[in-house]
């Protein structure tokens, strides 16, 4: 079955730039159990997903096709494609990555974060890789959320929050539009990352801010009948609500991470294969000079 995403910058509503928390005073479970899993390919990452999103192999395959072979930011293609597949589009939201996976996030029953754990160890490495920006962001929602946030409280997005520092992209239509009943979100966050270099849409601009984020209601604003303005600040849970930095890898790192894996392959057949072990440790020498001393 074909990929129904498009990489199209005109076509399709940006549903994940409105993918807003509906009660965010809930306190949930902190987000744990994935920082424990070892990194792993995309595909591997995705395997337990298969029964989850629908179609996500193939477009698994389209984020690695999308991703350059030297991703920016030091990331390795598997963490580059990773982002690419969240920030993936479709009219079918049984298909998109980023809701079916936050609407877990939000789910109580935190058993149901398991089958996710692989892919969340994944994109959480390749986040981590990213700076962390105190900047101002923006993201909205059309109605009127106003009324259900007051200035002073504290809130959980628990979800991923796709955001945008360029206001001008959430004017446009395929996004929060200039007419009509709209909330618009002033975020001053501290752990926003941009992924315009790893995203499927790189001219949106694109800041995420990572899940279990928690922020204080500033102020909540009309501004004209149509509009209102909610502002908001970032600020440190009193619980550690997720492992931001689950253990960096780097491409350096994956590379030793190979050389790990022909050490372990040379010991299983060591003893069994004495002259094919000391063909592969000359060749292997060879290849990699004196860097591994056997």
């Amino acid at each position: 079955m074909a990929s129904k995403y498009v990489d199209d910058q005109e076509s399709g509503h940006r549903q994940r730039f409105s993918d807003i928390e509906e009660n965010p005073r809930r306190k949930l479970m902190p987000i744990s159990g994935f920082e424990k899993h070892p990194i792993v390919t995309l595909e591997e990452a995705v395997e337990p997903l298969e029964k989850i999103v629908e179609n996500v192999k193939n477009n698994v395959a389209w984020a690695k096709w999308k991703c350059t072979e030297t991703p920016a930011d030091n990331l390795t293609v598997n963490q580059s494609a990773a982002i690419i597949l969240y920030t993936m589009e479709s009219n079918c939201e049984k298909e998109c990555v980023y809701y079916v996976l936050n609407s877990t996030l939000r789910d109580e029953d935190r058993k149901n974060l398991k089958p996710w754990f692989l892919y969340l160890r994944l994109l959480m490495s390749a986040l981590a890789l990213l700076p962390s920006l105190q900047i101002h962001v923006y993201r909205g929602v059309r109605g009127n959320l106003k009324s259900a946030l007051k200035a002073g409280e504290q809130i959980i997005w628990w979800g991923f929050s796709s955001c945008t520092a360029d206001l001008i992209v959430l004017s446009n239509d395929r996004f929060l539009g200039s007419t009509g009943v709209r909330t618009l979100f002033s975020i001053d966050c501290k752990t926003g990352k941009d992924i315009k270099s790893h995203s499927a849409f790189p001219c949106e601009s694109e800041i995420l801010l990572p899940a279990a984020r928690c922020f204080q209601v500033i102020a909540c604003l009309p501004q004209g009948p149509d509009m209102n303005i909610i502002q908001l600040k970032e600020i440190e849970s009193p619980v550690k609500l997720i492992e931001l930095e689950p253990g960096v890898v780097t491409k350096l790192n994956s590379i030793a991470l190979i050389n790990r894996s022909f050490l372990l392959h040379i010991s299983r057949i060591w003893f069994h294969q004495p002259k094919q072990v000391k063909a592969m440790r000359q060749q292997h020498r060879s290849s990699l000079g004196k860097q591994i001393p056997f």
